[in-house]
């Protein structure tokens, strides 16, 4: 910026900024920041977008290997315990090991956290507390009795989100065989 020289009356030059240089000056520096500071936010608000949809696609991931991983190493489904083609689905899977028989996956009621129950021990959890199961659905794709394919539908959303911006919901689907 330049300085402006003024003459007062005593007669000597003094070297300064105008007053409408000074406003102009300060206008022109809140202005880029006032753009910067909206840029910052964007980018934080994007972060919190991404870990959403990070979160939600980990646990899909995640779950849905644990339930394949369940569904080959089964010796055959009971379809007698098992809920098909509803929502929320039951799975239940036959193993030979006393420890394992039977295996049941399914959600713990209405709070959207997912189970699974290996025989007579405690259900433990499969999902994190930062998601919710919408949907849980198995369908049977071939015939009923031991052996088969099956189905598994999940949708999951983020829990509690302060803002819509940063919620985050997505739905994944597989097909398994029981291998044995």
């Amino acid at each position: 910026m330049f300085t402006s020289q003024f003459e007062l009356t005593d007669g000597k030059f003094y070297l300064g900024f105008t007053l409408f240089e000074t406003v102009i000056s300060i206008a022109l520096l809140l202005l880029v920041i006032v753009s910067f500071g909206g840029f910052v936010v964007s980018l934080i608000n994007t972060r919190a977008k991404l870990q959403s949809a990070q979160e939600v696609q980990g646990n899909a991931r995640m779950t849905l290997d644990l339930i394949g991983q369940y569904i080959r190493a089964a010796d055959g489904v009971n379809d007698a315990s098992s809920v098909w083609d509803t929502d929320p689905g039951t799975l239940s899977l036959a193993f030979t090991d006393p420890a394992k028989n039977p295996t049941i996956i399914r959600l713990s009621g209405d709070d959207g956290t997912l189970l699974i129950q290996e025989g007579p021990s405690p259900a433990v959890l499969l999902t994190s507390s930062l998601v919710k199961i919408a949907t849980l659905r198995f369908t049977r794709y071939t015939h009923t009795g031991g052996t088969g394919t099956i189905g598994v539908l999940l949708a999951l959303s983020t829990v509690a989100q302060s803002d819509a911006y940063t919620a985050t919901a997505d739905s994944f689907r597989t097909a398994v065989s029981v291998r044995k």
